[in-house]
């Protein structure tokens, strides 16, 4: 198995993972026990669980605990999940976690609950565009790919480095909302829509987004 820190987004986005227990999940499974009318079935015998991989583009990468697993010689065995109720898994919190994506027999064995999800964190058409470019994967932030590392240029001004949270694209450029205030005057501020242009470096090396300024 890799671990979740080794995966790119793209791998696990709208996938269904298993994912081996750590002390994050273990709190959510006791909270489920002593909130949720009944607790989630598998748990004294589960070694991890069964989560939906999305994109939150406020909270970042995100998996929907959808119920417990254990990892046998012969594949993993997913026991069923709580409806009523949702629990949410930062990618942050299990980063050194095991991880593999299941087949779609247990995406249909949690349809209802993926229906629910791909429904209230959908994307726009742009935002869904702006995921699909892996020439800038290197920018992105680890635990939130809408965000990219950007740099905003003007004469007589020193080079700075900042954060774009991308919402789409037009004609050559990224849109994007600027996420925060530079230190010197660019013109432009936190909260700003801006204007991001794919460049590369003199050696055509490194790949890097640039802030195009009036």
């Amino acid at each position: 198995m890799n671990k979740v820190k080794d995966l790119n987004f793209r791998d696990i986005y709208h996938q269904i993972c298993y994912i081996s227990r750590n002390d994050i999940i273990d709190k959510l499974i006791y909270i489920a026990k002593d909130t949720c009318s009944e607790p989630f079935p598998g748990a004294d015998e589960a070694d991890g669980a069964v989560t939906y991989a999305y994109i939150d583009s406020e909270a970042g990468i995100t998996f929907e605990l959808l119920g417990l697993a254990r990892c046998e010689e012969d594949g993993i065995v997913c026991f069923d999940g709580i409806d009523d109720t949702t629990f949410k898994i930062r990618r942050a919190n299990v980063t050194e976690c095991d991880i593999e994506i299941l087949d779609d027999a247990a995406k249909e064995q949690y349809r209802d609950k993926i229906r629910v999800i791909d429904e209230g964190y959908k994307c726009s058409e742009g935002v869904e565009k702006t995921r699909n470019i892996d020439l800038i994967d290197g920018l992105r932030h680890e635990d939130f790919p809408d965000d990219i590392a950007a740099l905003l240029i003007a004469d007589d001004i020193d080079c700075e480095m900042c954060w774009v949270r991308c919402t789409g694209t037009s004609d050559h450029f990224i849109d994007g909302i600027l996420l925060n205030e530079p230190n010197n005057d660019f013109g432009v501020h936190l909260n700003d829509p801006v204007h991001l242009m794919i460049a590369s470096t003199k050696d055509k090396q490194n790949i890097m987004c640039v802030i195009a300024l009036p």
